[in-house]
């Protein structure tokens, strides 16, 4: 796909790759390796984050929807927090396989 005024160079793309910006060279091949440099899972940082948003929630909006986030968080992460219950009471639960 050429671009309107019939030039040479392709849509969207660069004259000079090199002129790219990509930090985290999440354009190469080998992708992985920039999610693993950062080694944190996603639902690990949503566990964290969850319960400061739903609290900024219930100042900003109203309780009703820091009510309905809180219900949402604890159905999606109801096994994580039995887990994590678990272990600060002592014992040392199974993980399914």
């Amino acid at each position: 796909m050429t671009c309107p005024r019939r030039c040479a160079r392709p849509r969207g793309r660069l004259r000079d790759p090199r002129l790219a910006v990509d930090p985290l060279g999440l354009r190469r091949r080998d992708r992985g390796h920039a999610a693993a440099a950062l080694s944190i899972p996603a639902g690990v940082v949503l566990l964290i984050a969850a319960p400061l948003l739903i609290i900024a929630i219930g100042v900003t909006q109203s309780w009703a929807y820091a009510l309905l986030a809180l219900l949402a968080f604890l159905s999606m992460f109801r096994n994580p927090l039995r887990y994590l219950w678990a272990r600060l009471r002592g014992q040392k639960p199974e993980l399914p396989k």
